[in-house]
């Protein structure tokens, strides 16, 4: 029974953590124009520990990011906002994207 309740009490304490853990969010940058540019923001953020390994995807074409992060807190954003930084560009926002799982909201 002792063994049941520590896991119990286990499980509700980390349930809250693993709702943040493994999002992937949307970074608008601004300021990149060539492929070049892209690669430098790519190659900050890779370097960032909070990001999952081949957890970065830098579009050019739509001046974002799309990254996997361990961890969604204000210190993985400053991370990120930093790292865009380094590369020489300007974080304009960043936004957490739905999960593939969640069931697409219909609009009549």
């Amino acid at each position: 029974m002792k063994a049941f309740l520590k896991t119990a009490v286990l499980a509700l304490v980390l349930a809250p953590m693993a709702a943040f853990a493994n999002e992937e969010v949307d970074v608008k940058i601004t300021g990149m124009t060539c492929g070049a540019c892209s690669a430098k923001v790519e190659k900050e953020l890779k370097a960032l520990k909070m990001i999952e390994k081949d957890g970065v995807k830098v579009e050019l074409a739509g001046n974002h990011a799309i990254i996997k992060v361990k961890k969604n807190d204000k210190a993985t954003q400053d991370a990120i906002k930093a790292a865009v930084k380094k590369a020489g560009y300007e974080v304009a926002a960043i936004e957490v994207m739905k999960p593939a799982t969640e069931p697409a909201t219909k609009t009549n």
